[in-house]
């Protein structure tokens, strides 16, 4: 699979009935980029924002599945008309309890 002209080094088939994923080299690259700071010491946050339906969600799952082995990320929504305190952030959490159950004993 590539992903924005690049080969991909993820093990994920395209999904079947989805349409190919294209057009979104630069946000790769500036995804890319992030990851390599952070491999090289500097900690990063990244926030993915814009209206709904732009294809926030599915930039993110495919550049993470290109990138299993060295990424490692959480993902929270909000809802325009629910106002739900925190709840990126309790989805982020979650996100990341699911992927990693350890990941508290990390925390002195």
């Amino acid at each position: 699979m590539t992903i924005s002209g690049r080969e991909t080094r993820g093990r994920h088939p395209p999904i079947a009935g989805q349409a190919p994923f294209t057009g979104r080299r630069a946000e790769c690259e500036a995804l890319d980029g992030r990851l390599a700071e952070a491999a090289a010491g500097y900690p990063r946050l990244v926030l993915l924002a814009g209206d709904a339906g732009i294809g926030k969600s599915r930039l993110l799952r495919e550049w993470r599945a290109s990138n299993l082995a060295e990424a490692r990320g959480a993902s929270g929504r909000a809802f325009e008309g629910i106002s739900i305190p925190y709840l990126p952030i309790i989805e982020m959490v979650n996100s990341l309890l699911a992927e990693s159950p350890g990941c508290l004993d990390l925390i002195e």
